[in-house]
């Protein structure tokens, strides 16, 4: 009984409680109808899963849907379940059993297991949170499924990343395309629609405010509306402090925790700037990895947004994700640490010229001599 669970929570495409329609990425999923392999990319609470749902949904597609996670490290188990989800549309489907032997090269298996697939169901595939496969398992697999896709298939990748390196053959021959953050990232008029779809009518500044404060980041934007239905926020409140616990809670489970120590570490340190350079982050200590850290997370466009583009790589926070790591900076280490950090920051800003923050700080950490200096 547990097994039929697992397997129909895997093999389910996602339901849509008052999702609004993004005609626009609609469209444009149309436009690359040509291009076989669609790759969806972009931060946890983008509305990936949503936009694919929806699209298959009011397109009429009969797609089989697949949720990756880390169970799927064992290639019987993944198999079987794709299996399964192959025989919920033909009982009488003949695929491949997989055997130990394969397990040396996966990718061949896939590519035989696939034309079979392709054979005797709807070449139309989903492979949902790619980031959470098995590493290279998931790669044989993808990689086989799309490179055995008929002319009439489909295929959408739904990942937290852009794809892989071994892909890049596949984009290069116009077999893949990506669709990612920028094209993810709402639009004002979006931001109204998804309010509208939740009984809630704001003005044009309203919406305004909660789009600058988004960035168009379609979980900060449902997670604000819902401080608004329960007046756990005011729309005025938007622009400024007033953000619900829950935004802070989701920003730590889905996004914090999930990042390699160090690169939290750099987060908090750089969370006292309003603007960030490469020169800033190397005079905090982080000379080392500092130009990488920095290009690795403006790349993504999400939880760092570029103002100037290199030689002199200028970026500032999500705002959001800027509100969060201050209070987890206020948090994070003991007392020593916590005002070391807070002094770090303030001599950067103070060089850097941006002095009422910087004596903000040195007020906090009772650096009054550093303080007359700068006054």
């Amino acid at each position: 009984m547990a097994i039929r669970a697992t397997r129909l929570a895997k093999l389910t495409r996602p339901a849509l409680a008052a999702a609004y329609a993004r005609t626009r990425l609609y469209e444009l999923l149309d436009e690359l109808s040509g291009t076989p392999a669609i790759w969806i990319a972009g931060p946890p609470g983008s509305g990936k899963t949503t936009l694919v749902a929806g699209y298959t949904a009011q397109r009429s597609v009969d797609c089989l849907w697949y949720q990756l996670d880390r169970g799927d490290s064992d290639p019987a188990a993944l198999f079987f379940y794709l299996t399964e989800a192959v025989r919920e549309r033909r009982a009488d489907v003949a695929l491949p059993p997989f055997q130990p032997e394969y397990l040396g090269d996966l990718e061949v298996f896939g590519r035989t297991f696939f034309r079979q697939v392709y054979r005797q169901s709807p070449p139309f595939l989903v492979f949902d949170n790619y980031q959470d496969g098995p590493g290279a398992g998931t790669q044989d697999l993808v990689l086989a499924a799309m490179e055995e896709l008929p002319e009439e298939g489909r295929i959408f990748v739904i990942s937290r990343h852009d794809p892989p390196a071994r892909f890049a053959g596949l984009r290069a021959r116009g077999r893949l395309a990506v669709v990612g953050w920028n094209d993810l990232r709402l639009l004002p008029e979006e931001c109204r629609g998804i309010a509208e779809a939740r009984n809630l009518r704001l003005s044009d500044g309203e919406i305004e405010q909660l789009h600058v404060r988004t960035q168009g980041w379609a979980a900060g934007l449902v997670l604000l509306l819902q401080g608004l239905r329960t007046k756990a926020v005011t729309v005025s409140g938007v622009a400024g402090a007033a953000t619900p616990a829950v935004i802070f809670d989701y920003v730590a489970e889905e996004i914090f925790e999930k990042l390699e120590p160090p690169i939290r570490e750099f987060l908090l340190q750089v969370a006292y700037l309003p603007q960030v350079t490469v020169s800033m982050a190397e005079q905090l200590g982080l000379a080392t990895d500092a130009l990488r850290t920095l290009r690795e997370l403006a790349r993504s466009e999400f939880l760092l947004t570029t103002i100037q583009p290199e030689p002199q790589l200028m970026v500032q926070l999500h705002p959001l994700l800027r509100e969060f790591l201050l209070a987890r900076a206020e948090q994070t280490g003991t007392a020593e640490q916590i005002s070391a950090r807070q002094l770090a920051s303030a001599r950067v800003l103070a060089e850097h010229g941006h002095i009422e923050e910087a004596a903000a700080l040195y007020i906090r950490v009772r650096r009054w001599e550093e303080l007359s200096a700068h006054i």
